[in-house]
Order: C-alpha cells, then structure tokens, then sequence
C-alpha cells in the first residue's frame, strides 16, 4: 500500500522513537526484552533509519558503524584461573580448561562492527554478486535481525566483497574509513577471538559479561530472555565501546581455528597474535573455526566474554552469524 506523505512523516517519526527505545531495558526506563524484539520488528516494516539503503544498509553514520577499538598491551584473552568460582556462580557452568589463561595477550588497534551483518546488508552481497546461498531461508528474517544459516566461507566472501566495495566504489569515496582502506591498507576481515574477546568486554577487565558479573536477561537475547528467536540487531543495551549483541543473539564466526576434536582444541591458550597457523583462512574444512558470544537458543553459561564454541567451517546452522572487522595487518583472504 502506498502512504501519502503525511503518512510517511509518522511513520518516520514512530521509527525514531523505535530506534530510541530499543536498547532500554526496564530498569532504566526500557520495555521487557520481549516486548523490545517486537519492536525491532516493527521497526524493519517501517524502514529501520539506523541503516543507509544507499551506502549497502550499513549503518547510517560516517564509519559506516565501525567502533575504534584502542590498541590494548595489558589486555588478557580468557578467563584467569582465580576467576573459577566466580565464573561458576554467574552462569552455572565449571570453566573449561580451553578458556583458561594468565597470561598477557596485547592487541592491535582496530574497527569493529556495532552490529552483527544484517539481513539487509547480506541481501546487498547476495544480490550484487549473485552468490548462491548455500541456504536460501538465510534472507527470510526481517531486514534488520542478524543474518544467518550461512557458512564461515560465505562470511569471509561477504568481507572480500565489502572490502573491494569500500575500496573502489565512488558513494564510500569521501569517508574517513574509505581513506583507510584506499590509503593506509587496512583490511575489511572477520575478527580473531582475541580482537572479539577484546570488543566484547567493552574495556572492563575479567567481566564474566560484557556489562560486569552478574547475569541479566534484559541485556542478553539467550535461553533465559524467552523470546525464542533472534531479535533485531541493538533490541539489547551496548557495551561501555557502544558494541550490540556480544552476548547472544548468534554465535558469532572468527577468523581462528578451533582444531579438528569437538572436545579437545589444538590451539590452546597463551594465544599468540603472531601465530600464523592459529588465523590461517586457508586451513582445511575438517578443521572447526571458534565462534563467539552464545545464542538465542542457548543457556547464560554460553554467553560469555570467555566462551570458545567451535563449529566446522561448512555449517549453517540457525544459531550462527557474525560481524565484521577492520584491521591495519594485512590478511590473506581465500
């Protein structure tokens, strides 16, 4: 159906209050989780202004939603030893031996995705390429909920694709992050664990969350919150570096291997960010890639700064997405 502009002007105007109260949660004036996914919903059938439909429904701002991320030198991947009860408290889970680390991990600076991609953005690369999908229903969320159903290969291709337009087309030619790419090098790239862990936890040191200890489930899209389906992306507050949905939602890919065992990882911890084997985008499909940050369908203990799922590189499974990275090292992709 077609609006008149008077119609179009409120349906604008109920989009930006949608947009503003998205992220509340009850305690700070918000509306309950569930109630918050509805409107995301809602507000995907208006036309979310949070996303530019001319810029490949990346976000509507001059980084195109990349957050800068300071270089970290004290920063320390996993969970410290000392940590164990605490972490056993605040999600009901014992700590796994692969998380488990005292020792320093610097990282580098870099740009992180606010959101995971969306289904509108993923539409973009599908439509722009003529990728076949190696699951169609991956499209069938509303524009604005996190895509998913699509395999590691396929997110690294959407990062190539993104890289090159961000890289040559004229619409991005006058962006500070355009100028990165172009000028200095950078690269567009799914994140390590370590730069993931490092975003995740919003600059606090040892969280079990990335809001602090204690476990809430108006701040995270798992098992606990009810809703039983992913949400629109930034329907749950930030982190203290304005990142969305670092817990729950979907497992999230990384560039990092996992190793072939379900159980037993081949790549432990201390990590070293100089181990070429450990991020190598060439290793074989046998090999399982580490996922972050939990999902919709999964219990707190899951969600994590910590957690290291592993999935093979060819799943599509329901529960996975992933967000983008932008990095001065250069990474080989396929």
């Amino acid at each position: 159906m077609r609006m008149d502009a008077g119609t179009n002007a409120i349906a604008r105007r109920v989009a930006g209050w949608l947009v503003e109260l998205l992220p509340i949660p009850p305690q700070d004036g918000g509306l309950p989780a569930q109630q918050r996914a509805l409107a995301g919903d809602i507000l995907a059938q208006l036309g979310d202004p949070r996303f530019d439909a001319q810029r490949l429904f990346l976000p509507a701002d001059d980084w195109l939603g990349f957050v800068h991320i300071a270089a970290d030198a004290d920063f320390r991947i996993g969970t410290r030893r000392a940590d164990s009860e605490k972490v056993r408290r605040a999600s009901g889970y014992s700590l796994a031996d692969d998380e488990r680390n005292d020792q320093p991990t610097p990282t580098p600076e870099f740009y992180f995705g606010r959101y995971l991609v969306t289904v509108a953005q993923f539409r973009a690369f599908v439509e722009a390429t003529g990728h076949e999908l190696h699951d169609a229903r991956a499209l069938h969320d509303a524009e604005n909920r996190p895509v998913r159903g699509i395999t590691w290969y396929e997110a690294v291709k959407y990062c190539e694709w993104l890289h090159e337009r961000l890289h040559s087309d004229g619409a991005f030619a006058d962006l500070p992050l355009a100028a990165l790419v172009r000028a200095q090098g950078w690269q567009v790239t799914l994140p390590s664990e370590l730069e993931w862990e490092k975003a995740a936890r919003g600059g606090l040191v040892a969280a079990v969350y990335p809001w602090g200890d204690e476990f809430d489930a108006n701040r995270a899209n798992v098992d606990e919150t009810g809703i039983g389906d992913t949400t629109a992306v930034g329907a749950f507050p930030p982190n203290a570096y304005g990142l969305y949905d670092c817990a729950g939602n979907l497992w999230e890919w990384t560039r990092s291997l996992w190793g072939k065992g379900l159980d037993k990882p081949d790549f432990l911890y201390p990590y070293h960010a100089d181990d070429a084997k450990r991020e190598d985008l060439a290793a074989g499909g046998d090999i399982r890639r580490v996922v972050r940050g939990g999902s919709w369908r999964l219990p707190r203990g899951l969600a994590r700064c910590a957690v290291r799922g592993r999935i093979p590189p060819f799943d599509w499974d329901g529960s996975g997405g992933f967000r983008v990275l932008l990095r001065r090292s250069p990474v080989s992709l396929l």
